[in-house]
């Protein structure tokens, strides 16, 4: 008994020796080796250290419990030392394969580097359908398990430190054995292809450069490590591609006003990728920027095309010109005649013979009061609904709409144009409706007063402002040659090259003698009178527009103001017009009002020449003149339809001859068209006429300003005239014209 006592004493302090050990170990990082001997497991204590020594055929099995101590598990550590064995038989055995193709370490991990930072890009890490040996090595590495193979040896040998207690010791294990199952299906897949990766390993490598892996199915080809979406359809092209899949090259024929196109690749983002530096997506093209889109003004651009217009015109039918006001020649010329014998007689009349599209006639007026002396002033244009009395500086102080444009007949105390008096072109607006609304004998006081339009063209397309757009522009001044500078008119384009204007002056003293111009700035201070510009030196320019008021030893005063007509004249190049005004002037108070009804753009066929480009054309006469050939200047440009002329006259001092001109495309008319005649014959008389008033109609002493004419040219490119109609002396008269502009 006490010896079976002694042995259950024994077995029982020797197994609790074996669980304190363990414990111990576990607590004191006390290490456990196995030997082998074919003896009962023996419990040794060696410098401080408790050993446990087992045969080669026993095992330490730990028993595990949970903590209400219900038993759980028995953990037989020399099995799971085995597995240990057999993970790194496998892992040494895959280090060996990678050095046989001869893949250092180095070189493996940087080109891992670069597959896991397209990964890190990619839209997602989805498997692709069929996995290569290296898209499976991705996989591994997206699962964490991105460290060498050398780093998995340390791991594995640091998950079983026999330091760690059991608990931590089972779970470190089953991590290890996870992961090693993983690298398990890699050495499989591995060794498949084991042959193909030797023979492929530079494009293998060449793939992971591009952080794409390499697809064995595919020869030469790498592939995303991830699903690839097709790339987009192209917009905007002829035709779509035939295929938009990874690596598929694609020519993108754009549609018209897209570009440039070219040939494309599907890159491996899904993203069409250019072939060549000059390939572009198929992206809306400004044609704006490249010449204007060919347009004459505005160019407006829109995805795939643009669009001209014309703010200032109309847009031609090709849809890129533009044209604005134009002047157009009648080939039949037609006479319009008024009679009046009261004051004031108001009324309309049709104009005949003219497009739907016409807005204004280009006419040359006529006038004559049958008892040779009466002061009267007419109107013309789209609205005669105005006051009646239009002299004296009534048109200064009104400032105000009066009709279209005013022209005065002398007469009564202003002495009388006996003859009559032809003023040569007018720009007469009319309605739409094509008609001419007048106020006739404004002032009348006896017998009975005529006047003749000779209208020998018309005026299309937008440019005459509405009557209730229209302005006047005034000075009031003591001085001579005083220079305005007048600014924009409103409702003018500052894109404006001319202006329409119709002129009015008057004298505080009824009776003095004085110039004004109107049109581009004129700095030069030259005289304007006499016989000066026809005999000043080289080509001079004064100014764009000029008319006279007459006075001092003229025996024609303008004693009631005058008022002469409407013409075209350049503007600056903003849009602006200056003045200079009271040339000539004797320091009592002039005034001058501009009523500006109109403007020319660079698309009107009416062009004025450069200042220094304006030439003169001179004639010197002793008696009646007809010339039938008479040749522009070389500024003005072949093809042109006639040209715009300031014109001069004069006749030496002392000397009053009566003289009337005409110039056009035919001077085989009569040769006197004055007092009743122009009225009574109702013909052409070429295209316009001038008066330069002498015997009993007063004189010009200083010489007189006609204004703007518009002389049309025939097909060779000249002009006739017939000059000094009624000349009565031997002694010279004197014709300057200004050559400012041409018609095209």
């Amino acid at each position: 008994l006490c010896l079976c006592l002694c042995l259950l004493m024994t077995v029982t302090v020797m197994t609790m020796m074996l669980l304190w050990a363990l414990v111990a170990g576990s607590i004191l990082g006390i290490s456990f080796t196995a030997v082998a001997q074919q003896q009962p497991p023996q419990v040794v204590v060696e410098d401080g250290t408790i050993y446990i020594d087992v045969a080669s055929n026993q095992s330490v099995i730990i028993r595990k419990f949970d903590d209400d101590g219900e038993f759980v598990e028995n953990i037989n550590l020399a099995d799971r030392f085995a597995e240990m064995d057999d993970k790194l038989d496998l892992l040494s055995n895959l280090v060996s394969l990678i050095n046989s193709s001869f893949v250092s370490e180095y070189t493996l991990v940087n080109h891992l580097d670069a597959v896991n930072s397209n990964i890190g890009a990619s839209e997602s890490a989805a498997s692709m359908g069929s996995m290569s040996a290296i898209s499976s090595l991705e996989k591994m590495l997206s699962n964490d398990f991105s460290t060498s193979v050398s780093a998995l040896e340390k791991e594995l040998n640091a998950d079983i430190d026999l330091k760690a207690d059991s608990d931590d010791v089972s779970a470190a294990v089953s991590e290890v054995v996870s992961n090693v199952a993983v690298v398990e299906g890699v050495l499989e897949e591995v060794a498949l292809l084991n042959s193909d990766q030797q023979d492929n390993l530079d494009i293998i490598l060449s793939c992971m450069d591009e952080g794409l892996v390499y697809d064995a199915s595919h020869p030469d080809k790498c592939v995303p490590p991830y699903r690839h979406d097709d790339c987009p359809p192209f917009e905007h092209v002829t035709a779509p591609c035939e295929s938009s899949r990874f690596y598929v090259n694609c020519t993108a024929e754009c549609l018209p006003g897209f570009g440039p196109g070219g040939t494309y690749r599907c890159n491996a983002a899904s993203v069409w990728e250019p072939l060549s530096d000059s390939a572009g997506l198929c992206a809306d093209i400004d044609e704006c920027k490249t010449d204007n889109g060919g347009c004459a003004d505005v160019c407006t651009n829109s995805i795939g095309s643009f669009e001209c217009s014309c703010p200032d015109g109309i847009l031609l039918p090709d849809g890129k010109s533009c044209k604005q006001l134009e002047m157009k020649f009648l080939d039949s010329p037609f006479n319009l005649r008024f009679a009046s014998t009261s004051h004031c007689v108001k009324g309309s009349i049709d104009v005949p013979n003219l497009p739907d599209s016409a807005v204004a006639v280009v006419a040359s007026y006529t006038t004559f009061n049958t008892c040779g002396n009466d002061h009267v002033v007419y109107s013309f244009g789209r609205s005669n609904s105005h006051d009646c009395y239009t002299w004296d500086n009534r048109v200064y102080e009104l400032n105000t709409y009066l009709n279209d444009l005013l022209i005065t007949q002398n007469g009564d105390s202003g002495v009388a144009q006996v003859y009559g008096h032809s003023g040569g072109t007018q720009i007469i607006p009319i309605t739409e409706n094509k008609q001419i609304q007048y106020s006739l004998g404004m002032g009348h006081s006896q017998c009975t007063n005529t006047v003749v339009l000779q209208v020998y063209g018309y005026l299309e397309g937008p440019g005459i402002l509405s009557t209730s757009q229209i302005r006047n522009y005034r000075v009031a001044s003591s001085g001579t040659f005083v220079s305005v500078d007048f600014g924009n008119p409103a409702f003018i384009p500052k894109t404006a090259k001319g202006l329409l204007m119709t002129l009015s002056t008057f004298s505080s003293s009824r009776a003095d003698h004085f110039s004004n111009s109107f049109g581009r700035s004129n700095p030069s201070r030259r005289g304007t009178w006499d016989n000066e510009p026809f005999a000043d030196a080289g080509d001079p320019y004064y100014g764009d527009l000029k008319v006279t008021n007459e006075g001092d030893a003229s025996v024609t005063h303008d004693y009631y103001g005058a008022s002469f007509g409407s013409f075209f004249t350049a503007a600056n190049d903003d849009g602006s017009f200056n003045a200079v005004v009271n040339e000539g002037g004797n320091g009592v108070t002039e005034y001058s009002t501009a009523q500006v009804t109109g403007y020319l753009t660079s698309f009107s066929n009416i062009k004025y020449l450069p200042q220094d480009m304006v030439r003169r054309m001179k004639w010197r006469l002793t008696s009646v003149t007809r010339i039938t050939n008479n040749v522009p200047p070389t500024t003005i440009p072949a093809g042109a339809k006639a040209i715009q002329a300031l014109i001069y006259t004069f006749q030496d001092r002392g000397y009053k001859d009566h003289v009337v001109h005409s110039f056009g495309r035919n001077s085989n008319h009569y040769a006197s068209p004055w007092s009743g005649e122009v009225y009574n014959q109702n013909t052409y008389l070429n295209d316009i006429l001038i008066t330069h008033q002498g015997d009993a109609a007063g004189g010009y002493y200083y010489g007189h300003w006609h204004g703007m004419q518009t002389i049309p040219l025939k097909a060779d490119g000249t002009f006739e005239s017939f000059l000094c109609m009624g000349k009565s002396t031997s002694l010279p008269h004197y014709v300057t014209f200004m050559v400012m502009g041409y018609v095209l």
